[in-house]
């Protein structure tokens, strides 16, 4: 089949007909669960057709329970699968990411926005035809079920320090080298030759301060 380079599916894998998921990774796609109620046997069969992590960790997934591990123990049981995780102090108690650090390290979990059109533009607007606005900081629909996130990837490093206890370079870790080598990417989350020039000056508040796009420095609003 055709290559498709670095191109992330999250899928829910109990849902796949025997070897799809082989097949999509065959394609060079990277297969990440999510949205999923699978368990563990679910993720044993699908890590060994090369499922490589789980997205938004804890998040519209099984959970841990005393005799069924689900998305949640498979992803923090098993060797070597990655994990994003959204740390907007909304998504996931601060206990909860203390542990999945602990037990992943920078290595493994890194950080993801999930960030929605509030982040610079209205706090009020349509997903797939829903209202969604923001509420003391949290993006909801009219039943107050979460909808995204009001975060900036800079914020959740933040986040990462001030609420995980997350060292600040593990923290930058986890928002660079770490999703570059979950996607099989040697060509972003690095300074280096042959790397992009996209880069980011932050103040020591972890504040970004300037930007720079192909090594041209743009204009930007401080987030």
């Amino acid at each position: 089949p055709p290559r498709v380079g670095h191109l992330l599916v999250t899928l829910a894998p109990e849902t796949l007909p025997a070897g799809a998921l082989a097949r999509l990774v065959a394609t060079g796609a990277v297969v990440f669960a999510g949205h999923s109620e699978a368990d563990w046997d679910d993720m044993v069969a699908a890590r060994a057709q090369g499922l490589r992590g789980s997205t938004h960790l804890f998040n519209a997934m099984r959970q841990i329970g005393p005799r069924a591990p689900g998305l949640v123990g498979a992803t923090l049981g098993m060797d070597a699968l990655f994990a994003g995780i959204i740390l907007d102090g909304q998504h996931v108690h601060p206990a909860n990411a203390r542990l999945a650090f602990r037990l992943l390290g920078p290595e493994r979990l890194f950080v993801v926005s999930d960030a929605m059109p509030s982040v610079g533009g209205p706090e009020h607007f349509l997903l797939d035809g829903v209202p969604i606005g923001l509420r003391e900081g949290r993006l909801t629909d009219a039943a107050g079920t979460l909808a995204g996130a009001h975060l900036c990837l800079a914020e959740a490093v933040r986040n990462a320090v001030d609420l995980c206890d997350v060292p600040v370079a593990a923290a930058l870790r986890m928002a660079t080298a770490t999703p570059a080598a979950a996607i099989g990417a040697g060509d972003v989350g690095r300074l280096g030759a042959g790397a992009r020039a996209d880069m980011i000056a932050l103040d020591p508040r972890l504040v970004v301060r300037r930007v720079w796009q192909g090594g041209a420095e743009v204009t930007c609003d401080k987030m």
